[in-house]
């Protein structure tokens, strides 16, 4: 004859713990957003000029690098589409003018805004 199952003791039911109060931080100034946009834009634009050519991941790595930079799909895409166009023409032939021309084309555009 097989022996009895052992009594299985009621367990209490798991509760999770309290997630900890996190206090969200003060937003950030206008000065240190820009400077998380510089710091963004310094590191992709020295990865960019490391390339040998411009190729499709030049621009997934500069497109990448604006939406971190919170510059919105709208605007990475206009300024992206400009540059495609002068690469097409052949107005640009290298990383580093496209580096200069993507800084020209930021900062006039900057400058427009104002």
């Amino acid at each position: 004859m097989p022996a009895a199952a052992a009594p299985v003791a009621p367990t209490a039911p798991v509760v999770p713990a309290a997630a900890a109060l996190v206090t969200p931080a003060a937003p950030l100034s206008f000065r240190d957003r820009l400077a998380r946009a510089r710091g963004v834009f310094a590191t992709a634009t020295a990865g960019v000029l490391r390339r040998s050519a411009i190729d499709q991941a030049t621009w997934d790595e500069l497109e990448e690098a604006m939406l971190r930079a919170d510059l919105g799909v709208k605007v990475a895409s206009s300024v992206l589409d400009s540059l495609r166009e002068r690469v097409k023409r052949r107005e640009i032939t290298d990383v580093s003018a496209l580096v200069a021309a993507l800084r020209g084309e930021m900062v006039a555009r900057l400058a427009s805004a104002c």
